[in-house]
């Protein structure tokens, strides 16, 4: 059995040599012996291709003669248009090309490279060119093909191919600097970013391009610099260095231009300047509908979604989010980084609904991402609302290795805002630092920060929350004037759900300072407010303070002592939220 011989034997055995020699290519005319030996090169052939090869206009029909003559051919896809050689069999073919006619190898190779980059087949092409020992080549298919790969979402593709390629040629090349830029970036490999940013510095400064060639490849860098800026929670620079990309779209690949839009939406929501967030996304819109990979465009929604969060917009954005999610597990899959990222988001928005275990899940899926995914505001829900999540389970242990790994991973990125964000929730938990870890200090009245804007005042808020919340046990008075500083900062301004947070705090400072019916009245204007967004999660995470107190507010409504001055709250949604667990100490 020919098959069974062949499946057993290397190409280079002898008794299979033999075997080939006298049964199969000594029966062979020497036109079909060529056409053998030709498109023995690559490891697939498809009619066209066979032609190229060959130098036989009928390469379509040469292939199926060598299958019907059953000559170790078959179809590899559904369409019945590529064919392989039985590996061995390929592996005796390119013996024979190499004994017998080694000349032409070369020439056989550059052809096969040149289809198969005038076909979109960048990976085969590099392969060909390497194989021919066109070096050279090979960098320039990869140069020019590296956005390409971007654009497909093929960015470990990519970096698999210049990891092909001789690197003293690779270093010199802005251009694939650039794509490796980029590939880095949206693989979440900061460092390797930054490293291919100054090597394309580097080369542009000894390059010969002309000046608008090298003015377009420092507006693209400069976006790429501006993702590493805001993946290190850094946008002082962002704004500067995406105006040039905004400016001048129609010169730039649409994911660029995207990315420049998501980028300036973070930057204006973290100013609180949610009118030019949706007019940005907006904007974007076309360049979106450009790109061929789901990435950009969910990161896009996220961030709009995060600052209707913020607005207090919260059906709009779980609309928008649950949208993102469902377009990222069409297009991506459903394990996807994309969809795992966006389900971080949409956890956050389940959570705070009182959907618990979809929320649960959401989180969990993202915290597979590990430490290094996603910006700052992609993470956050991962550690600490997964870790209070887990505490609601009764889990506390998982919990506090949740929130220990999300410090370190703050620490080895420098993410102040991580960091304050899980102090606050590990210390609200009540939960212990693992022994490598330094406890931050809590912040003091005296030494509290200001003015502070944009993240810095972000920032600050978490910190002082926290100072805040130790402080009200041993001097609740001062604890009131420190909250009330932050109710005022955000009175009248767009930042509604940080408003929010402060006046729940507010209402566990004047119930510790007993000034009890400020409290409840403060308390009930929040519970009408949640009530009306559906938030049923946010009273219950306010702490046992506030906990106990909207046990009293209840216990005033249905016993008929309820102020006519206070907001009138639903009383299932007030049952509700008294009923419900806290997870919190503090």
């Amino acid at each position: 059995d020919p098959t069974l011989l062949i499946a057993h034997l290397s190409g280079r055995h002898h008794a299979i040599g033999e075997f080939l020699t006298e049964n199969v290519l000594a029966s062979l005319d020497p036109a079909m012996l060529d056409f053998l030996l030709a498109t023995s090169v690559t490891e697939r052939i498809c009619g066209e291709l066979a032609s190229a090869l060959s130098g036989v206009s009928r390469g379509r029909e040469m292939l199926a003669e060598v299958e019907e003559r059953d000559l170790f051919l078959r179809r590899v896809d559904d369409e019945g248009q590529w064919f392989a050689y039985q590996p061995l069999f390929a592996d005796f073919l390119r013996q024979r090309l190499q004994r017998d006619r080694p000349e032409k190898i070369p020439e056989l190779h550059r052809t096969a490279c040149e289809w198969f980059a005038a076909h979109q087949m960048l990976s085969d092409a590099v392969d060909h060119a390497l194989a021919a020992d066109d070096q050279r080549r090979a960098v320039e298919l990869v140069e020019d093909g590296g956005i390409y790969l971007i654009d497909h979402s093929q960015v470990t593709t990519l970096l698999g191919l210049v990891g092909k390629l001789p690197p003293r040629l690779v270093v010199g090349r802005p251009r694939l600097q650039l794509s490796l830029a980029w590939a880095n970036i949206l693989l979440h490999h900061t460092d390797a970013a930054r490293q291919a940013l100054t090597l394309l510095d580097a080369a542009l400064e000894r390059s010969e391009l002309g000046e608008s060639e090298i003015a377009e490849l420092r507006v693209d860098a400069a976006v790429v610099e501006a993702v590493v800026e805001s993946r290190a929670d850094h946008t002082d620079l962002v704004d500067e260095l995406v105006t040039p990309a905004l400016a001048r779209p129609d010169a730039l690949p649409p994911w660029v231009v995207s990315t420049a839009a998501n980028l300036a939406t973070f930057t204006a929501s973290t100013r609180g300047d949610f009118a030019e967030a949706h007019r940005l996304q907006e904007w974007a819109l076309p360049y979106y509908e450009r790109n061929t990979g789901p990435y950009i465009l969910v990161h896009g929604q996220c961030w709009l979604g995060l600052a209707e969060m913020e607005h207090l917009e919260l059906d709009a954005a779980e609309d928008r989010v649950r949208k993102a999610v469902r377009t990222a597990r069409r297009t991506a899959g459903r394990h996807s980084l994309a969809a795992r990222l966006t389900g971080s988001v949409l956890g956050e928005l389940s959570y705070q609904r009182g959907e618990l275990d979809e929320a649960e899940r959401l989180l969990d899926e993202g915290y597979t991402l590990g430490g290094g995914a996603g910006p700052v505001d992609f993470k956050l829900a991962r550690y600490a609302l997964g870790a209070r999540i887990k505490v609601l389970r009764g889990d506390p242990a998982e919990a506090a290795t949740r929130l220990n790994e999300g410090l370190r991973v703050a620490a080895a990125m420098s993410l102040p805002r991580l960091r304050a964000t899980i102090e606050n929730e590990r210390i609200r938990l009540g939960l212990d630092l693992d022994a490598d870890l330094t406890e931050t200090p809590p912040a003091q009245y005296a030494r509290r920060r200001r003015p502070v804007a944009g993240i810095d005042a972000i920032i600050a808020q978490i910190e002082e929350d926290t100072g805040i919340r130790l402080l009200r046990e041993r001097d609740p008075e001062l604890a009131c004037l420190w909250a009330q500083e932050w109710v005022d900062r955000h009175e009248g301004t767009e930042r509604r759900y940080s408003q929010l947070r402060a006046q729940r705090l507010s209402v566990g400072c004047l119930a510790a300072a007993e000034r009890v019916d400020e409290a409840k009245a403060l308390l009930a204007e929040i519970a009408a407010r949640c009530a009306a967004l559906r938030l049923a999660r946010f009273l219950p995470d306010g702490g046992p303070r506030l906990a106990a107190l909207l046990a009293a507010l209840h216990a005033d409504q249905r016993e008929g002592h309820w102020r006519p001055e206070w907001a009138a709250v639903p009383a299932a949604f007030l049952q509700a939220a008294t009923a419900a667990a806290v997870p919190h100490t503090l």
